[in-house]
């Protein structure tokens, strides 16, 4: 669970307005005791709850900790999830996991993955080696694959295009349902995870900016990129309608 405390100042004549009331719950709203450490972040779909952890994979209901499966699969990376398939990398294998039950529905084994597994829709995108695989999640064809060269975030996904980070600085557009490359625009080393927000790609880099890129044809250009002078960028940004936020690291 994740708490958040809250701070009153005493003394003194208040200067400025409150701020407005916190409505995101304070108080956890259950817990559990696991049995070992967590080896991977835990995800969640169709309303389960999925724990990675040194003993092995655990399923439980979201809405009453309700145990619903346990499996002695050890995870080495991070996992993903859609409706009907739990995906758990095992050192260079695949797994898909029924959702319901745990049991393994199909496994493949593409190398070691390089970035978090990304689940949209009916597929599953992994990056390995210096490729990105597109399958179909539900049943683990493998549909295409794309040099991309060496991959180290999770993609994003907008209508039906899969924007790749690759480490050398290049972000690539590829056709989701075919991996054929629709363009690439240099943004500078080792991007960060892209956001796609409206028309937008938001992406930062170790070359110490961040750009704003067009989803369209016009996405050869950037709309603009924006020098975090001395300060690498790092993790993916935020954006609500007007503003983008980053983290750098100075």
């Amino acid at each position: 669970p994740c708490l958040l405390a809250a701070t009153i100042a005493a003394g003194g004549q208040a200067t400025r307005p409150a701020p407005p009331v916190q409505v995101f719950p304070t108080s956890p709203i259950w817990r559990i005791e696991v049995n070992a450490a967590p080896v991977a972040p835990p995800v969640a779909s169709a309303g389960r709850l999925y724990l990675a952890l040194q003993s092995g994979v655990s399923a439980y209901r979201l809405d009453t900790h309700a145990d619903v499966w346990q499996s002695p699969i050890v995870a080495t990376g991070p996992m993903a999830a859609s409706d009907d398939r739990l995906i758990v990398a095992v050192n260079d294998e695949l797994r898909a996991l029924d959702a319901a039950t745990g049991a393994v529905i199909w496994s493949d084994r593409p190398g070691p993955l390089t970035a978090p597994p990304l689940v949209h829709g009916e597929w599953l995108l992994v990056a390995s080696g210096e490729q990105v695989i597109g399958y179909r999640v539900l049943d683990g064809t493998r549909v295409w694959s794309r040099d991309t060269g060496v991959v180290e975030q999770r993609p994003a996904v907008a209508g039906t295009r899969v924007y790749v980070p690759a480490a050398d600085g290049r972000i690539v557009a590829l056709e989701l349902a075919s991996g054929e490359p629709a363009w690439e625009y240099d943004v500078g080393i080792r991007p960060t995870e892209p956001l796609v927000s409206g028309d937008r790609l938001f992406v930062g880099s170790a070359g110490k900016r961040l750009c704003s890129l067009f989803l369209d044809a016009r996405a050869r250009r950037a709309d603009w990129c924006y020098n975090a002078v001395g300060a690498v960028v790092v993790g993916r940004p935020a954006a609500d309608d007007t503003h983008v936020y980053f983290a750098a690291l100075d």
